[in-house]
């Protein structure tokens, strides 16, 4: 699942929410960065303290 908005006057979209459903339990995915407790779906280093950021998946209650 992908949850998306688009931005206005343009052709870009963000991307907010990924989940996916792992025997039958829908998870949560993102990218958490521990230092500054950063949640964000970007793979990319922190924009807070530039250190990489780790990918998670949590079940979703």
């Amino acid at each position: 699942m992908l949850s998306v908005r688009v931005i206005p006057k343009s052709r870009v979209i963000d991307v907010v929410i990924i989940k996916s459903v792992k025997d039958g339990v829908v998870h949560d995915l993102y990218y958490y960065c521990f230092i500054c407790s950063i949640r964000t779906v970007d793979p990319a280093i922190c924009l807070c303290c530039q250190e990489e950021v780790v990918f998670l998946e949590e079940p979703l209650e």
